[in-house]
């Protein structure tokens, strides 16, 4: 595996990964104490897909702050770029959250809405899971998955 894909990867990983930490202090905050996970998926989507680095996203992940830092060192503003590029291509660009269940410090989203083309730019029609768990008072996004509808 090259080098600037294993870089990648390991930034996807470290950006989307599940995490059994506990809150810590050293963790990005959004900001949103009382939104409801819905509203901070819905918040999230609208930032992956206007961001123009990466740490526009770092406040919505489970990941301590220094293990995100971490997964950045050494990687090339190229690199950089195609993992956020690769993250964006995962989240829906108009997500239409169906449903919301919310058990603890857990919640599990049914959402809706067209992911971007990876290799072809062409938007499709998905449907998926999204999982937060909530850490320190904030849900953060700790999975995703889709499947194209149709």
């Amino acid at each position: 595996m090259d080098s600037a894909l294993s870089m990648f990867l390991a930034m996807a990983l470290a950006l989307a990964a599940p995490t059994s930490h506990a809150q810590e202090p050293d963790y990005f905050s959004h900001g949103m104490p009382d939104a409801s996970p819905t509203e901070v998926y819905l918040q999230y989507a609208k930032a992956i897909h206007a961001a123009d680095s990466p740490e526009a996203i770092f406040p919505y992940s489970p990941q301590p702050a220094a293990q995100v830092r971490a997964s950045l060192a050494g990687m090339t503003p190229d690199q950089v770029e195609q993992a956020l590029g690769f993250m964006r291509s995962l989240v829906p660009l108009r997500p239409e959250v169906l449903s919301e269940t919310v058990d603890g410090d857990t919640a599990t989203l049914e959402v809706r809405g067209a992911l971007p083309g990876m290799l072809d730019g062409e938007p499709s029609p998905h449907r998926g899971t999204v999982t937060l768990v909530r850490m320190g008072g904030e849900w953060k996004i700790s999975n995703q998955s889709f499947e194209e509808e149709g």
